[in-house]
């Protein structure tokens, strides 16, 4: 094992680490939006049943 040999196999642990990190951010956001828009959704729908209601 040579110094070149570590030093590459510290690279491949450190682009794993980059690619799973960002995978797990793109996913976070990804579900985060998903989250986001159905509570859009159910406020919207819950204000729109009120509102029909009240006709």
């Amino acid at each position: 094992m040579t110094r070149d040999d570590s030093l590459q196999s510290q690279l491949d642990v450190l682009t794993v680490l980059v690619a799973v990190v960002g995978l797990g951010l793109f996913v976070g956001g990804v579900v985060e939006t998903f989250a986001t828009l159905f509570a859009l959704g159910t406020v919207v729908f819950v204000l729109y049943r009120i509102v029909q209601r009240e006709r």
